[in-house]
């Protein structure tokens, strides 16, 4: 019981490790497919090899009052006899979202055990 009420107020409390956080995330990714897609290959005809890459950048921000985040991606794909399906894509997006210090210091804390 007494270890439950300290993790409890240990958690409550604001930490360094707790309050501020940023990170960065890269990824990539190399694919290849075969495919016999009868919408794609006449039927008996021989099958179509795609290779695809795709890279992606996200950053992260978070602190006690807001969070930050944006992500960009590419996405490419090469058709070995298809070539008029090549192509590329991209994209980016954004998120942000916050509490302003008055509505933050007002909302209950939560309660303090008592042994």
């Amino acid at each position: 019981m007494v270890l439950a009420a300290l993790l409890l107020l240990l958690s409550a409390a604001d930490s360094p490790a707790q309050v501020e956080a940023e990170r960065w995330l890269f990824s990539a990714s190399l694919r290849e497919s075969l495919t016999d897609n009868i919408f794609l290959i006449a039927p008996d005809g021989p099958g179509e090899s795609i290779t695809g890459a795709t890279l992606s950048l996200a950053w992260t921000r978070k602190d006690d009052a807001s969070f930050l985040s944006a992500l960009g991606w590419a996405n490419g794909s090469l058709y070995d006899r298809y070539d008029a399906y090549n192509g590329a894509q991209w994209g980016l997006g954004s998120t942000a979202s916050g509490t302003s210090r008055g509505a933050r210091e007002g909302m209950p804390r939560p309660p303090t055990p008592t042994g």
